[in-house]
């Protein structure tokens, strides 16, 4: 189905599964009409880049593993930006530093200053860091004729089986890309003719920060569940609901037991956020504020167990940093997680089914598309049993 035939079946035929009482069907319209632009506007874009930063195809690669200068939104407060940290802090640890070219804080009109003089001398080899998405303003930082002659890698990451079209356009632009999980690899590599390297995340937590449980009203003495999520885009991916179910499921509402949700939202996600507060009730908590690596590292360190029942994941950072910090962790035994989950005693991969795709939002255009269900009753039971043994152990 075509982007125009995908637009006019929205006009006509929302489906009768989502026609609830109160629904803003207006607004989710014109969501997927904006959606739809929004891809045009950013295949056009993408032209662009690849025509004006197009690659020199005849470059040999590099002997060497080491970058001159690395690029991308690495402050971003996410997942994403939170594993370009984790990739740049290994670099550092392990060769000479790059020269940074962080898009959320540096001067433009400096950084060209400097390439204008020669002070900042033209990339042997550059590694970009963030998703396509984020290309344009990041190769707007450096001129076309700056990095000509640059061997460009890309560091890519993808979270549903099958290829995103509107990333052909990479294959002008990247000698080859390095991506976190098999699962993500075999997914990016169905569309994209470029070498591909599997390099899965380097997640080293930071010192935690001095945030207490009395500061987030977190009783001493509560066992706590923690789950992150990123909701700016496709919510239903991460399926928040699940977490709520199973948490309650295990403990009702006995407020000994306390669910934490740090999560983040867009005016496009706000009905989610609404379902989430009308389920919280006594002992499941919504976490919205900013929260700096230090907080996040602390909330980690204070929580009895993780919970990750996604429907798919291109890596799963969250579930990684939990197991990393010793956090028992209950996550979806599928896409990339099922690669490392085994590897840790204290993981606890969950069953599932696989479903159709289905989200309001629509954020994924491909047709016929699968993700896994988690077993939520299978979830509520492993959290019985490891609260138990937590007020065993006290």
């Amino acid at each position: 189905m075509s982007s125009v035939q995908r637009l006019e079946s929205d006009r006509l035929h929302l489906s009768l599964r989502e026609k609830l009482p109160g629904y803003p069907w207006i607004k989710l319209l014109a969501h997927r009409i904006k959606s739809s632009r929004r891809l045009h506007t950013r295949s056009l874009t993408n032209k662009k880049i690849a025509s004006t930063w197009n690659k020199d195809p005849n470059l040999s690669p590099p002997i060497d593993d080491f970058f001159d200068i690395v690029a991308g939104p690495i402050g971003d407060e996410n997942g994403l930006g939170r594993s370009a940290r984790y990739d740049l802090n290994h670099l550092n640890a392990n060769g000479p530093q790059p020269t940074i070219v962080d898009t959320t804080k540096c001067d433009p009109d400096e950084l060209l200053r400097k390439i204008r003089n020669g002070s900042l001398a033209p990339p042997r080899k550059l590694l970009l860091l963030g998703q396509p998405d984020t290309y344009a303003r990041t190769l707007s930082y450096l001129p076309p004729d700056f990095i000509a002659r640059s061997w460009r890698v890309g560091h890519l990451v993808w979270e549903m089986p099958y290829f995103p079209q509107e990333w052909k356009f990479l294959e002008a632009v990247l000698h080859c890309f390095r991506t976190p999980s098999k699962y993500s690899a075999a997914a990016i590599t169905s569309g994209l003719n470029l070498p591909c390297e599997v390099t899965p995340h380097k997640v080293q937590l930071t010192e935690p920060s001095q945030l207490s449980r009395a500061q987030i009203g977190l009783r001493e003495d509560a066992f706590v569940g923690l789950a992150i999520m990123d909701l700016r885009s496709c919510p239903a991916r991460k399926n928040p609901m699940a977490h709520i179910n199973a948490w309650k499921l295990a403990f009702g509402d006995d407020p000994n037991f306390k669910l934490l949700i740090k999560a983040q939202f867009t005016k496009t996600t706000l009905l989610t956020r609404s379902s989430i507060l009308r389920r919280l009730g006594k002992n499941i908590q919504l976490i919205e504020g900013r929260l700096t690596d230090a907080d996040i590292s602390t909330l980690f360190r204070m929580s009895d167990v993780y919970l990750s029942l996604h429907r798919a994941e291109g890596f799963g950072l969250t579930i990684k940093e939990a197991l990393e910090a010793g956090v028992p962790t209950i996550a979806t035994n599928w896409s990339a997680p099922a690669e490392y989950l085994n590897d840790y005693a204290h993981a606890f991969p969950l069953p599932y089914r696989m479903t159709p795709y289905r989200d309001m939002l629509r954020h994924y255009q491909s047709e016929g598309l699968y993700w896994a269900e988690a077993d939520f009753v299978a979830a509520a039971n492993i959290l019985k049993t490891l609260a138990d043994a937590n007020v065993r152990a006290r």
